[in-house]
């Protein structure tokens, strides 16, 4: 859907004849996809019992119970009022997002008691969770390695003319939450719908490559410092950054297999 929403808007139709239906502006792209099995790009952790181990062990390690602890209060309130047992941070993403869709289009839905949780420890704690499945650098390599393989793959293709200079990836907002805890500048609140990371890569005059990357929300666009580069960051600094992160998906399956 997402995909198809973004073609909407970079294919608009100009001609009416090609109108797909009147009053609706829609010139119709195919959109090809594979089985998640074979999607190890974007969904690595369907196939990694590893990760899942690793996963499985944070989401209840004493950090996440300190969390808990920590927002004891609006916990105690949430279960009283759901009849939930909240026993991890999942919980919060799943009432933040209901809650937020409800606002966006029809909040009647919303139950009287909503106004009395604090919408912005509630996102924070959502957003927290999303943060779990790059807890660690191992985790950042199970969970998001093979995405940052491809992607610097395909920018040695722009720089060697190998590869088309434009590439668009529709994913989720557990991706942009990965890509964003793997860069260390994750905010720890929720991926807003259509929130987008662009990757631009320059070439100097005197040939030195360099990388700017940004993130776009609704209203809110800036230009990240990852890590230890800092705006236009040196290509060679970048790959050699995220090189404990960044695996190839023959290595990846040899480590999903591994013992934790």
């Amino acid at each position: 859907m997402s995909a198809a929403s973004n073609l909407a808007g970079l294919y608009y139709p100009t001609n009416e004849s090609t109108i797909w239906k009147k009053n609706l502006p829609w010139d119709p792209i195919p959109i090809h996809t594979i089985p998640y099995k074979d999607i190890a790009v974007i969904y690595p952790e369907n196939i990694c019992p590893k990760f899942e181990e690793l996963y499985n062990s944070t989401l209840y390690s004493s950090y996440f119970k300190n969390v808990l602890q920590k927002h004891e209060a609006i916990t105690t309130f949430i279960e009283k009022k759901t009849g939930w047992n909240i026993e991890e941070l999942g919980y919060f993403e799943t009432l933040y997002t209901v809650f937020y869709i409800y606002n966006m289009h029809n909040s009647s839905y919303l139950p009287e008691w909503a106004d009395q949780i604090d919408m912005s420890e509630l996102n924070y704690l959502a957003g927290l969770h999303f943060s779990i499945g790059t807890f660690t650098t191992e985790m950042q390599r199970l969970k998001i390695g093979p995405f940052f393989n491809n992607l610097h793959n395909y920018f040695d293709g722009i720089i060697n003319g190998t590869n088309p200079k434009f590439l668009m990836i529709s994913a989720h907002d557990e991706t942009i939450a990965s890509v964003l805890n793997s860069y260390g500048v994750y905010d720890y609140h929720l991926p807003e719908f259509a929130e987008t990371i662009i990757w631009e890569l320059y070439k100097s005059a005197n040939d030195d490559v360099y990388l700017r990357i940004y993130n776009k929300k609704c209203k809110d666009f800036k230009e990240l410092d990852v890590k230890q580069c800092q705006h236009q960051c040196s290509y060679d600094k970048y790959l050699e950054m995220m090189q404990s992160i960044s695996v190839d998906s023959n290595q990846w399956k040899t480590e999903c297999k591994g013992s934790v």
